[in-house]
């Protein structure tokens, strides 16, 4: 819906997006929602609705006792336009949105919230290392860094050819040569104390190659469940009845998948979980 090269005309299609999750989601919108989130006028919020009625058509019916917008139950969405994760943010209560009035569209404001997430520790780093090492990645510099490492030799300095970033779902990992080791490894970003200037590097990095290639998991509800608790893992994940749940991931973020879902690491260790591999590739 968005035009980004106009500011009008991008907050106009951020207004029209809105009224269609709203009335998605909750199942009501109306003028009184827009003024209170967009800061727009009552004439403005009119025909904004207005503008959402010529664009999708028998969406939203007006309820006049409520004297709000509803959406009706057939009502259809762009594929990919919102999220759960989305719809708990702007309208339920506990949400980040606090500008979202619940009473606006009738709507009865709960007296606690009802959202909350798991609060894990935040894994930072020194920002100026942090700073120089992305320097470094980004224009293909080396770049030597102190860096704590749980394995082997600790608080050491080392000159590595940082290449590329990754989130293992808790924390980034930036992936680089090490010239210490003579290979590609992976570095916690949280781990990193302290670098200096990036500069040319003396000689050509090698290619990554379990960073370039692509490996594929195939995974089922763990045969060691009972046929109840595979359907409900199979419903979880998204799994059709009998069928696999195919993962596609670099070959140097494996082990991060396979962590996080509970499933054997490429060495064969690590604990079953309700998932279990069908076939490697």
């Amino acid at each position: 819906m968005g035009n980004f090269s106009n500011p009008t005309l991008w907050a106009a299609a951020q207004r029209l997006a809105f009224i269609e999750k709203s009335a998605w989601w909750r199942g009501t919108v109306n003028r009184q929602d827009l003024q209170a989130i967009f800061g727009v006028s009552l004439a403005q919020a009119s025909a904004d609705i207005q503008k959402y009625h010529e664009l999708n058509p028998g969406a939203l019916v007006y309820n006049l006792n409520k004297k709000r917008y509803e959406g009706i139950q057939t009502m259809s969405i762009p594929e990919g336009s919102t999220t759960l994760e989305e719809a708990l943010r702007l309208f339920f209560p506990g949400g980040s949105n606090e500008r979202v009035r619940f009473a606006a569209s009738g709507m009865a404001v709960a007296s606690a919230a009802r959202l909350d997430m798991v609060a894990l520790p935040q894994r930072s780093g020194n920002l100026e290392a942090m700073r120089r090492v992305f320097m470094a990645s980004l224009h293909g510099l080396s770049v030597r860094m102190r860096y704590l490492s749980v394995h082997g030799a600790k608080d050491s300095w080392r000159v590595v050819r940082p290449h590329a970033w990754g989130h293992d779902g808790n924390r980034w990992h930036v992936r680089a040569w090490c010239e210490a080791s003579g290979e590609f490894r992976d570095f916690t970003v949280g781990r990193i104390v302290d670098a200096e200037w990036p500069k040319e590097a003396e000689e050509a990095m090698p290619v990554d190659k379990e960073w370039e290639e692509m490996v594929t998991l195939k995974l089922r509800p763990a045969s060691g469940l009972d046929a109840a608790q595979r359907a409900a893992i199979a419903q979880d994940y998204g799994i059709a009845a009998n069928g696999v749940l195919t993962i596609s991931v670099r070959k140097a973020m494996e082990n991060y998948v396979r962590a996080r879902l509970h499933i054997a690491l490429k060495d064969g260790t690590g604990a079953q979980g309700q998932l279990e591999e069908v076939t490697k590739k």
